[in-house]
């Protein structure tokens, strides 16, 4: 415990002099000011569009400001940059190229889920038909069957009755 509360506050403490900044929060600020940099570049294409020359020379200043922070970056961080992604990084890419996907071959995906779909579809309903069918025939024979043995032991019933009563007439 005592270790821990040790090495927590000399990692504090160096990121409270500017010392120990990680590699992924270095990334993560390269990603902001990139991003930044494309926003001002557009926002240049703007003001030229709308002739507003005093918000292009500001605008300027700031990607002159954010070239100069990004260079700085890559000279002291070099290919680290651009090798480990963050998490949100990976997820946003895989998004992105699903969406592609979706876009591109969404439609003929969905076809042949939808004819798969159909294909099992019409098994079950095969399936199920043939045990319905099944199942009647076996209920049918059962009940002729059943008819038969009732019929049957009916007329052996009234065949001994009768043979009963005969013998009463006789005798009484």
């Amino acid at each position: 415990m005592k270790k821990q509360v040790w090495e927590q506050y000399n990692r504090y403490s160096e990121m409270a002099d500017g010392k120990d900044v990680s590699l992924l929060e270095m990334q993560i600020i390269y990603n902001n000011l990139v991003d930044e940099y494309k926003t001002i570049a557009d926002q240049i294409v703007d003001s030229i569009d709308r002739n507003d020359y005093i918000a292009l020379s500001k605008l300027i200043g700031q990607r002159k400001q954010l070239v100069i922070a990004i260079d700085e970056m890559e000279e002291l961080y070099g290919d680290k940059l651009f090798m480990c992604q963050t998490a949100k990084k990976q997820i946003a890419d895989g998004l992105t190229r699903g969406a592609y996907f979706a876009d591109t071959r969404g439609e003929e995906a969905l076809r042949s889920v939808f004819t798969s779909f159909e294909k099992i579809n019409e098994s079950v309903r095969t399936v199920a038909d043939k045990t319905v069918n099944g199942t009647a025939r076996a209920f049918n024979f059962g009940n002729q069957l059943n008819y038969k043995f009732s019929r049957s032991l009916l007329s052996q019933t009234t065949s001994e009755l009768l043979k009963l009563a005969n013998t009463f007439k006789k005798r009484f």
